[in-house]
């Protein structure tokens, strides 16, 4: 069995994704009681994600998904026995983003510890990375907005939200939370406008980070 965690409805993409391609044992633990994530301090933050991982851990999962590039910022400062069984995210989305991009400017739209932590700009070494905090964004998709309910005056507020790293002449956008896909589509309607051309989706890539750990595990029915 293979488990991942976040904070609120973030990790329901990644477990969309995951059940659209394999057929494996999954757990996922939704942790209503610390969210938001993005407020948090980096202290608060190794202490949940310790404490999550464990939790899985005890639940039977072999590899634990850290399905929120939140708490991802934090990975390398969890303690050995935990890093050992989770997977991180940001790495692989940072990467996912180098090979899309051509001009090398990628922006980056995230929380606000995510943005304050940088750890975007210092997996992208070599790229021109705009990173943007939009915290607020995550309450709204808690709250139901998505792609399938967005109404025209919310597409006016969200790309009103989105002109400030949209602008910087990108031609990548980064959904650096898991939360975002769900407005993936809305998202890429509003960018392809300023030239972004590859919107890179986290729950997506941390979907195929879990699919690649139980084929590695042999849990795959």
């Amino acid at each position: 069995m293979v488990g991942l965690f976040d904070s609120g409805s973030g990790g329901l993409n990644t477990v969309r994704y995951i059940r659209e391609a394999v057929d494996v044992d999954l757990v996922y633990l939704i942790d209503r009681e610390n969210a938001p994530y993005g407020i948090k301090t980096k202290k608060e933050l190794v202490r949940i994600t310790e404490r999550n991982i464990r939790r899985l851990l005890d639940m039977g999962a072999e590899r634990v998904l850290i399905a929120c590039c939140t708490a991802s910022t934090v990975y390398k400062s969890i303690g050995k026995e935990y890093r050992e069984k989770a997977i991180p995210i940001i790495e692989a989305v940072a990467n996912t983003a180098k090979y899309s991009t051509r001009s090398g400017r990628i922006g980056v739209i995230a929380t606000k510890r995510t943005v304050d932590s940088h750890a975007f700009s210092r997996a992208l070494p070599g790229c021109k990375t705009y990173e943007l905090s939009l915290g607020e964004l995550v309450g709204m998709i808690d709250s139901g907005l998505s792609d399938e309910t967005v109404t025209e005056a919310d597409e006016v507020r969200l790309e009103k939200m989105l002109k400030p790293v949209l602008a910087k002449n990108i031609d990548t956008l980064i959904l650096g939370c898991t939360h975002f896909p769900s407005l993936k589509e809305t998202a890429r309607k509003i960018a392809s406008r300023y030239g972004v051309t590859s919107i890179v989706d986290s729950a997506r890539v941390g979907a195929d980070l879990l699919i690649e750990a139980s084929e590695k595990l042999n849990l795959n029915g």
